[in-house]
C-alpha cells in the first residue's frame, strides 16, 4: 500500500478544516476581527469617564481631547481612540494632556495658544 498518498490526503483535510474554522469564526464575529489583528473602535468600544479627574486612573502618557471628548493616546503612531469623557468643560476641548505615574492630569501648553 501506498502510505504516502494517505499522508497527503490526511494533511488536505486537516488544511481545510483549518480554513473552514476559521472562516466560520469571521464570519459569526459581527464585523469584529479577532486575534492578531486590530480593528479601529468606535465609540462604545472606548472607556467612559465621567469627567477629566477621572483620566488620572489611566496609564501614564500623552494624550489629546477632541471637541466631543474623544481622548486619543498620543505616544502611538496611530493615535488610537482610547476613552471618552462624558462632561468636559469649553475650555478642556481640543487640548494636549499629560498623565504622570501617581495620576495627575497636567495641560500641555502649546506655543500658538494666546
Amino acid at each position: 500500500m501506498n502510505k504516502s498518498g494517505e499522508k497527503f490526503g490526511i494533511g488536505l483535510f486537516i488544511v481545510l478544516a483549518a480554513m473552514s474554522v476559521s472562516l466560520i469564526s469571521f464570519m459569526t464575529e459581527e464585523s469584529k476581527i479577532t486575534g492578531f489583528v486590530s480593528y479601529e473602535a468606535n465609540n462604545l468600544d472606548l472607556l467612559e469617564f465621567d469627567d477629566m479627574k477621572s483620566l488620572g486612573y489611566m496609564a501614564s502618557g500623552n494624550y489629546y481631547i477632541d471637541g466631543e471628548g474623544i481622548v486619543y493616546w498620543t505616544d502611538d503612531e496611530d493615535k488610537p481612540a482610547v476613552a471618552m469623557v462624558k462632561s468636559v468643560s469649553e475650555s478642556e476641548k481640543s487640548r494636549h494632556i499629560y498623565i504622570d505615574d501617581e495620576g495627575r492630569i497636567g495641560y500641555v501648553l502649546d506655543v500658538n495658544e494666546k
